[in-house]
């Protein structure tokens, strides 16, 4: 039991694919009461320990405008989704459309839903190995499909072939079990297509079904949708009475092992013992298990050692296939492919194995006693983080489970990416320890209190292997690979790779050596799961001049509820923030402050040219960090109101965070908490004056006082050039000039020139405020200090003369100070010690 508490929960992904016609708005409070909730139940109840992840797809018909799919939201939670299900169906599309005379486009819902499924499977590994992930699509329709031979509106492009005919192998590939509710039993088409991709695996409702509706359903357990026929059978048979009932089912629990009594009835018996053959033989074979004692049970560090080699073996061949495409060769590259596909399941069945044996009490404790010994070496272990971040996840790539991302959620807790959990194993370097001999003893006690089902993944992994033949590796320490368009072992460390500084700051009192240490503070997290994708766009400047520019992404949350994703617009139009950044310490204040909903963003490899839209994700970040600048964005959010909603940065020179504000817009822009200190020295009277403000009113001032000293600078600088080109072309005329104002004219000079600076900046700002309250509908943005419009594309590459003109800050701050009280500052700068 503590086994299930602590590992992460698998996953039954239920996508509803529903028409949005009104005759079955009229009905759907009844097909949600007696046909969806049964089987949701049943899914529930045969599959203990599964958690429900639900995705709703909703179309109309062919001429909709602008897309016939009125509805596309991805796999979420069970709760806020049955919640609008039962409650406001509206809000997902139902009743949204009229029937027409064509037909409705049902091709579309089923590609839009298997598009889901396809990045769901790209970025998630079950927990454990044996109990893999299920997947359905409901249908639901009371309307026949149209004529549409191909989809029109998907966003993948291997998907863009798919007919009706190679739609149920496609499902079929995928393993995905269809179950179409025809709200009209004379629908065909629905359900010769269910017929072809159960492959004769089809149920009978267990439950009461309409005499003009049409059930079929598949991916139940077969024994229980043989219950309902036993009881008409036995009623046709006028012999059987109550009695011969109870009968029956003692001889179930009493004789399980006695095969004749199908024999005397042929035509009625079979259906009884198909369902009592297999709980008679489960425990029969289950206390006989002689095949693991066979096999030797490795010890942890044998474990480890067997991870480290099969793991660096991955990054080896990963390295290689990238190497191989650089140099032209893709032959070679696509043989390296194959073969990393083919390794592939195995390598994550024995991270599964690594990681289960990480949780046992035992090793916890170990790691504990390690760290405290080993504190020199973090940076060693922050570096062997590394290495396994690039087989974490970024977006989706693969179709089917066996060939997705090593990456996606490891079991540890069930949130984090392999990034921070893969850091137990890393700190298991056995031989960086001081003691050896007293961590062999450790583990051989955990080995010794190992838990049966974590001994019993070990065995099969390790027989798994051994039949394989898999040649260890011979480097052990190759460092991370580069993004691989065709693979999802290696991926831009931009993506869910920056999670780790995510989390860091979400939490606020977390060191960001936190990722060293035992994952028992944070036993209960939700995945990183994908909640959008679409593109970011940006004005920019190539050797062409100035064009529009984008990266595809995908955006990942740690609470996908939260992000309200099916608000977000499909692409985000960035505008940079007139203001600069600010550290990073500044920015976990903000974040902590704030609490907005913190995603991180990851390069779409599933396009048709991803090497150049890893290059425009890679530019878009490093455009960030040279001009020290955020990117804003911002859509209608649901009250209506157009505002600035994002405010996307880099982290760590690699990956792209977004904090998102969906439902009430961003409050403020970050700010420094402690502004630099000023080069020139202050009038104690000044310094006396500063320290009584407000600390927004102090650093308002400051930053002030930092720009005076940036022109005082400036014009000094000048001034020396002009001097010294005076003296060269010996000018008697110009000789008294400058050193008759040296000493007295610049402060005067420079103070003038200040309060000009202030008065047009105040104009300006007043001008922006202005427009961003007619922008805003009545509420005004004092935030990031530029209108975001999507129409007003700011150029990222410009020459920033204004942004750099234009102060850091606010001038007006809520404190509120006059700019009178500014001049009389600077004033007394010039006249008490405050010059140059």
């Amino acid at each position: 039991m503590a086994h299930d508490v602590t590992s992460p929960e698998n996953t039954i992904a239920v996508a509803f694919v529903v028409d949005a016609s009104l005759s079955l708005a009229a009905q759907w409070h009844l097909v949600i009461g007696q046909y969806v909730a049964p089987m949701l139940k049943r899914l529930s109840e045969s599959n203990p320990g599964f958690r429900f992840r639900m995705a709703f797809v909703s179309y109309g018909t062919a001429d909709t405008r602008p897309t016939p799919l009125l509805c596309k939201r991805f796999f979420a939670d069970f709760q806020p989704v049955t919640k609008l299900i039962k409650e406001e169906p509206s809000k997902l599309g139902i009743g949204l459309s009229s029937l027409g005379t064509h037909g409705m486009s049902a091709l579309e819902g089923f590609v839009a839903a298997v598009e889901m499924f396809d990045t769901l499977q790209s970025c998630y590994i079950p927990p454990d190995p044996n109990r893999p992930p299920l997947y359905h699509i409901f249908h639901i329709a009371s309307s026949p499909p149209d004529d549409l031979e191909f989809p029109l509106y998907n966003q993948l492009p291997e998907l863009d072939c798919i007919t009706w005919d190679t739609l149920p192998s496609e499902l079929q590939k995928r393993n995905i079990h269809l179950s179409i509710i025809a709200l009209d039993s004379s629908l065909p088409k629905f359900s010769e297509l269910q017929s072809s991709a159960a492959a004769g695996q089809k149920v009978l409702p267990w439950f009461p079904v309409h005499s003009q509706h049409a059930l079929c359903l598949s991916g139940f357990p077969v024994y229980q949708a043989a219950l309902p026929k036993t009881t008409p059978q036995k009623r046709a048979h006028e012999v059987i009475s109550v009695d011969d009932k109870m009968d029956v089912k003692r001889v179930r629990l009493s004789q399980p092992n006695e095969k004749s009594t199908p024999t005397p009835t042929p035509s009625v018996a079979p259906t009884r013992p198909l369902p009592s053959q297999p709980v008679a033989n489960n425990p029969i074979h289950h206390p006989p298990q002689n095949t693991p004692p066979q096999i030797p049970m490795p010890s942890p560090q044998q474990l480890f050692e067997r991870f480290r080699q099969e793991d660096a073996k991955m990054r080896e061949l990963n390295k290689a296939m990238v190497d191989a495409r650089g140099r032209g060769e893709i032959a070679r590259a696509e043989i390296i492919h194959q073969e990393i596909t083919k390794r592939m399941p195995q390598h994550q069945k024995l991270r599964q194995v690594v990681f289960a044996v990480m949780r046992t009490p035992q090793m916890a404790a170990m790691r504990q006693q390690l760290m405290q010994g080993q504190l020199a070496n973090q940076g060693n272990s922050a570096n062997a983080i590394a290495n396994p971040a690039t087989e974490t996840l970024k977006v989706p790539q693969g179709s089917s489970p066996a060939q997705g991302s090593t990456a996606a959620f490891p079991p540890n807790d069930g949130a984090n990416p392999p990034t921070n959990n893969f850091v137990p194993p890393q700190g298991m370097h056995i031989r960086s320890v001081s003691n050896p001999g007293e961590i062999s003893q450790a583990l051989n006690a955990a080995r010794m209190q190992m838990p049966p089902g974590t001994a019993a993944q070990m065995r099969m992994v390790i027989e798994q292997q051994n039949r394989t033949g898999q040649p260890p590796s011979q480097h052990l320490g190759a460092g991370p690979s580069k993004s691989s368009p065709n693979m999802m072992v290696n991926v831009p460390s931009g993506s869910i790779t920056s999670t780790p500084p995510m989390n860091m700051m979400a939490a606020g009192d977390h060191p960001p050596s936190n990722a060293t240490q035992p994952p028992q503070p944070q036993p209960k997290q939700s995945f990183k799961t994908p909640v959008w994708q679409g593109t970011l766009r940006w004005s920019g400047v190539d050797a062409n001049g100035k064009r529009e520019m984008q990266v595809h992404v995908v955006a990942f949350a740690q609470n996908p509820a939260d992000c309200h994703a099916n608000t977000w617009p499909a692409s985000f139009m960035l505008t940079p923030t007139v203001h600069s950044s600010v550290s990073t310490q500044d920015l976990q204040v903000w974040v902590k402050k704030t609490q907005p909903v913190l995603c991180t963003f990851a390069a779409q490899p599933r396009i048709a040219d991803p090497k150049t839209n890893e290059l425009q994700y890679r530019s878009l970040i490093a455009l960030l960090l040279s001009k020290k600048v955020y990117a804003v964005a911002a859509w209608t959010r649901p009250s209506g109101i157009q505002d600035t909603n994002a405010l996307l940065f880099p982290i760590n020179a690699q990956g792209l965070v977004g904090a998102f504000f969906p439902l009430n817009g961003m409050p403020e822009l970050p700010k420094p908490t402690n502004p630099g200190p000023l080069n020139f020295p202050m009038a104690p009277h000044m310094m006396a004056t500063l320290a009584k403000m407000p600390p927004e009113q102090r650093n308002a001032v400051m930053t002030q006082f930092a720009m005076a000293q940036r022109v005082r600078a400036a014009q000094a600088q000048a001034q020396a050039q002009a001097q010294a080109q005076a003296a060269a072309s010996n000018n008697v005329a110009s000789s008294s000039g400058p050193s008759g104002f040296t000493s007295q004219q610049p402060p005067q000079t420079i103070q003038q020139q200040f309060q000009q600076h202030q008065q047009q900046l105040q104009q300006k700002q007043q001008q922006q405020a202005s427009q961003q309250q007619s922008f805003s509908g009545g509420q005004p943005y004092t935030g990031a200090g530029v209108v975001p419009q999507a129409n007003n594309m700011m150029n990222f590459n410009a020459q920033q003369t204004q942004m750099s003109a234009s102060l850091p800050r606010p001038v007006q701050p809520k404190g509120g100070f006059s700019h009178e009280i500014l001049q009389s500052f600077m004033q007394r700068s010039a006249e008490g010690g405050g010059g140059t």
